[in-house]
Order: C-alpha cells, then sequence, then structure tokens
C-alpha cells in the first residue's frame, strides 16, 4: 500500500463501495471531482450510506459461493463431485499442492475482508475527533456511527484471523493515510479485536433500529464472546469467564428468544428478529445471494431454472451431516431441523429429478435446504434470483455458547439444562422425549463432544462449521474422518488450519515476504 486513498466517489460509498482486488491495490487516486473521505464523513448526512457500503462489503463474505467455501473442508460441508473437477476448487477438500497462495479463490476470500477494515479503520479515524465538536442534539447518532465502524473493522479482523492467523493491522496516520504493516502477533490482533468490539458495545444502540441492517450492543458482545471462546490456546485471550459474563447479559437482558417453530427460521414471510442478533438482508428480486443456486442440484436444472432447488453442487452435506446417527451419523430420530434443513426428496411439479450425466454421483445426495426460495416461481424467476436473508448471528447459536462457557467454567449441569429445555426442547416441538434429553449428570469432555453434533444440526449450512472445529481444536481429527475428499486424499495436515497469505499480498505488502508465509504452506 504505497499510495493513500484520498479521493473516493461518494455515490460508490452509499451503494457498497466495490470490493477492491488486494489492500495494495485499492488505495488509489480517484477523480479530482470526487470528494475525499474526509469531506464525506464531515458531513453527518453522509456517514451512514458510507456505512452501509461497509455491511454490504462484509455481507459478501458470506453470500454466493464466497461465502460457502470457508466450509468446504470440514465434516459438514464438501464441494460437489462436479466442482470437484476444477482442481483450485478442489484444493479446499483434498488439500492438494493447489492449496497454496497462488490459488486464486484464497485471494478472493481475503480480499472481501480486508478492504472493510481499512476502510471502517479510516471512518473511525475522522468519525471520532467529532465528539466533541457535534451539537448536542446529534450525538446520539454520532455515537451509533462509530459504533458501526469499529464492529465493522473488528469483524473483518475476526474473519481474517481465523481463517490466516496472524494479519496486518490497520493504522491511520494523522493525514489520514493507511500505513502499512506486517503481520501482527495474534496477542495483538486479538487485542485489535477487544478494544475494537468493547467501543462498539459503548457506542452502537441497545435495540434494533427501523433499518436492520445496524448491528446492536447486542451484536457486539456475542461477537465478543466468540473471540473469547475461540483465542488460540496459549494466549491471554480465551477467557471463558469473560465469554460467560457477556452471555449471560444477552440471555437474561437482550429480550431475545427462540421462534417458536424451527421452520420459520427459513420462511422469507415470517419475521425472526425475535431470534436474529444481526441479519444481512436482501429484496430477492435486485438485491441477490446466489446461495440458493450454489447450494442446489443440477439434477433439479433442467426445469426452465424455475425450480426453487435447482443449482450448481458447489456447496453438498457429507454423508455425516446428513445421516442418521443409526446410519453413522449426527442425526437423531425425531429432531425436525433435519427436514428443515436439507432436502432428502427432489420432485418438482410431480416430475422426480435425474441425475445430469458427467456432473457427478452425488447429485441426488441431500442438499442444504435453508437458503430455497419458493418467491421464484410466484414470481416467475430462475434460482438465479434469490435473495432470502441470511443470518450472522442467532440467539440459539448464543444460547449454545452460554452453555459451552457454563460447561468450561465448571457448571456442566446448567449447561446441560439450557441445551436441553431451550435448543433441544424447540427441536422437538417443545416436547422433548426423556429418552433425547442429556443426563445433567454427564462429565465435561462428554459434553464437549456432544454441543459439536448440537451445533453442527442447528447450524447447519449456516458458515461456522469451520470456526467451531478449529476452537476446539477438531479440525484435522473430524475433517478427515468424514470429508470423503479430505479422506481419500490423505493430505491434510495439522498446516491447513490456516488458509495461505496470497500470493498478491505477499509481493504488495513490502512488510510480508515469502518467509512469513503460514508454516507448512507455499
Amino acid at each position: 500500500m504505497k499510495s493513500v486513498i484520498k479521493k473516493l466517489n461518494i455515490f460508490a460509498l452509499a451503494v457498497g463501495l466495490a470490493a477492491m482486488p488486494a489492500c495494495s491495490d485499492f488505495l488509489i487516486e480517484e477523480p479530482q471531482t470526487s470528494l475525499s473521505i474526509e469531506q464525506v464523513l464531515s458531513d453527518m448526512d453522509n456517514i451512514q450510506p458510507y456505512l452501509n457500503g461497509l455491511y454490504s462489503n462484509l455481507r459478501k463474505c458470506r453470500m454466493s459461493r464466497e461465502g460457502l467455501r470457508v466450509n468446504h473442508g470440514t465434516d459438514e460441508l464438501k464441494i460437489g463431485e462436479a466442482q470437484h473437477n476444477d482442481l483450485t476448487k478442489g484444493a479446499f477438500d483434498d488439500f492438494s499442492p493447489l492449496y497454496n497462495s497462488e490459488n486464486p479463490y484464497f485471494a478472493e476470500l481475503w480480499n472481501l475482508r480486508f478492504p472493510v477494515a481499512v476502510q471502517a479503520a479510516q471512518a473511525l479515524h475522522y468519525l471520532e475527533p467529532q465528539l466533541s465538536t457535534v451539537e448536542e442534539s446529534r450525538q446520539t447518532e454520532l455515537k451509533s456511527y462509530i459504533g458501526q465502524a469499529a464492529f465493522y473493522e473488528a469483524t473483518a479482523y475476526f474473519e481474517l484471523t481465523f481463517y490466516w492467523g496472524e494479519i496486518p493491522l490497520t493504522t491511520i496516520a494523522e493525514d489520514g493515510s493507511v500505513q502499512l504493516s506486517g503481520r501482527k502477533s495474534l496477542n495483538e490482533v486479538y487485542k485489535k479485536m477487544v478494544d475494537l468490539y468493547t467501543k462498539a458495545m459503548t457506542y452502537l444502540p441497545d435495540t434494533r433500529q427501523s433499518d436492520g441492517r445496524i448491528p446492536t450492543t447486542w451484536t457486539a458482545k456475542a461477537m465478543l464472546a466468540k473471540v473469547y471462546m475461540a483465542a488460540e490456546p496459549t494466549s491471554e485471550y480465551r477467557r471463558y469467564d469473560l465469554a460467560l459474563e457477556l452471555l449471560q447479559d444477552i440471555v437474561n437482558n437482550g429480550g431475545f428468544s427462540l421462534m417458536t417453530n424451527y421452520s420459520d427460521l427459513w420462511d422469507p414471510n415470517v419475521s425472526c428478529d425475535q431470534e436474529s442478533l444481526w441479519t444481512f438482508y436482501f429484496n430477492n428480486t435486485t438485491d441477490l445471494n446466489y446461495l440458493q443456486w450454489y447450494c442446489g442440484t443440477r439434477a433439479a436444472s433442467g426445469w426452465n431454472q424455475r425450480c426453487p432447488f435447482g443449482g450448481y453442487d458447489e456447496a453438498v452435506p457429507t454423508q455425516y451431516a446428513y445421516s442418521t446417527v443409526a446410519n453413522g451419523g449426527v442425526w437423531e430420530d425425531g429432531d425436525t431441523r433435519k427436514d428443515a434443513s436439507l432436502r432428502y426428496e427432489f420432485t418438482w411439479n410431480g416430475q422426480a429429478s435425474s441425475a445430469t450425466p458427467g456432473f457427478g454421483d452425488d447429485q441426488l445426495d441431500p442438499h442444504i435446504k435453508k437458503y430455497e426460495d419458493e418467491r421464484i416461481v410466484e414470481l416467475d424467476q430462475t434460482f438465479w434470483n434469490c435473495g432470502k436473508n441470511t443470518y450472522y448471528l442467532r440467539y440459539a447459536d448464543v444460547l449454545l455458547l452460554y452453555a459451552e462457557a457454563l460447561n468450561e467454567t465448571g457448571n456442566t449441569s446448567e449447561a446441560v439444562n439450557v441445551v436441553n429445555n431451550q435448543v433441544r426442547a424447540r427441536a422437538w416441538n417443545w416436547n422433548l422425549p426423556a429418552e433425547m434429553a442429556w443426563n445433567p449428570g454427564m462429565g465435561a469432555d462428554e459434553f464437549r463432544t456432544k454441543i459439536l453434533d448440537e451445533r453442527m444440526r442447528e447450524l447447519m449450512g449456516e458458515m461456522w462449521r469451520r470456526y467451531d472445529l478449529l476452537r476446539t481444536g477438531k479440525y484435522v481429527e473430524y475433517t478427515t474422518l468424514r470429508n470423503p475428499w479430505a479422506a481419500e486424499s490423505g493430505n491434510m495436515t495439522d498446516a491447513h488450519k490456516r488458509f495461505p497469505i496470497p500470493y498478491t499480498e505477499i509481493t504488495q505488502n513490502e512488510f510480508i515476504t515469502e518467509a512469513d508465509q503460514n508454516p507448512g504452506l507455499k
């Protein structure tokens, strides 16, 4: 990053600050007719559109195949057989030599996230000094803007560090220029996240705003708890006690509750605000996420592209993730989440789907159902036009983390009660059979094993599995056992717990060299 962002087109900010190729490339001079970031952010009426742009760019990390790809190579999702023939994509699951810094898909994932951190840091640089000068009537408004910027910067780092480990951190000089850095220690990165999320907790609103895109204090608390639950064990930031305090506050005072019916979470016509801590919104006509297309099956893609479960087999559940316990999988008898989360039957308008020759034997294996959007039928649209809202944080996730934190701080029996009385109770329509209730007398180790399966059942396809496996130390063990491509190749090692730093970043950041690459990767 040898140049400095000086000019940015205000229209580009309002519509989403279009994703830029690498953290060195996006620091370019814009035409002199544009406004500088300082000028944009000095006008209170411009600030929320700027922040909405950061929301949109962060949202790209969870939409389309870019969002799904971070959970390939886990025990939950694999790339479909036909897509696996693209060796650069297949490397995410089989950990071949193409799992390297020159694989463009790793650069794509990096480049979605790092610009958000930079642009949010710039916002904080210009907004915080205004607290002492803005009129009192707009203090609350400005604090919300500061909270949003802090939240977006922290969340970009959260995503980056849990995929890549040590990362550069953004520093803004007094003149507004972006300062380069090399990879910072995990302690420095965690401290930065903790400080930013703490700031966000201080300044964000306590209640959901009319524009649901704006995170709240509770969103920031949940994300900070996720940091404390997942920080490297050797660091000072793996703090279950602090996570417990935050999660308990959300449970006792946040005002959230589970939807009565799990299936309602995936009905686009039902408001699920009571369970959502933060959601990425789409409108299914012009603002689309394409998740259905990439989760759907090619076997159903021939009906004039109007079938709501047709698609591309980009992300397919593993056999463990779709099978019953009796068949060596995760699903228990009577759990209503199974059929709400996964499609097992592929008949549409009375016609059964048939596998498209040459596109793999897994086309009629169970597929993720949560992103199917039947509104495309009503609107006579193709399955490309899917704009179902997607959750980043749900209250059920908070409850399961809360139970984990209880277990890790010596209260396993209460942890079991939280899971039984809420998450599992809903899964059995609030009538949990005695034989399906967890035993409050179980040990802490047994709970650790069971909660990972429970999180898979509850959060299937919601893009938290890699995070869960990494923080619990089960990533290599479970992936090599349950992901067919990893098992077949036998290539996976501890080195694959991290993505390789993209070669473009190494060549463009003068403070990062090939010697700084993650150990064991090229």
